[in-house]
């Protein structure tokens, strides 16, 4: 398990939190490379 960084951004027209932008690292620093969910498997890692 790692870590995450989210950066969010309060939508001003519908008041709702949007994520604009999520980092995963490993627990020593490397960033790890972003996962493609592709299809319509609902159990995806």
């Amino acid at each position: 398990m790692g870590n995450i960084r989210t950066t969010f951004y309060k939508n001003p027209v519908t008041n709702q939190l949007e994520v604009l932008q999520q980092d995963n690292y490993y627990a020593f620093g490397l960033r790890k490379e972003p996962v493609v969910k592709t299809g319509t498997n609902k159990y995806h890692l």
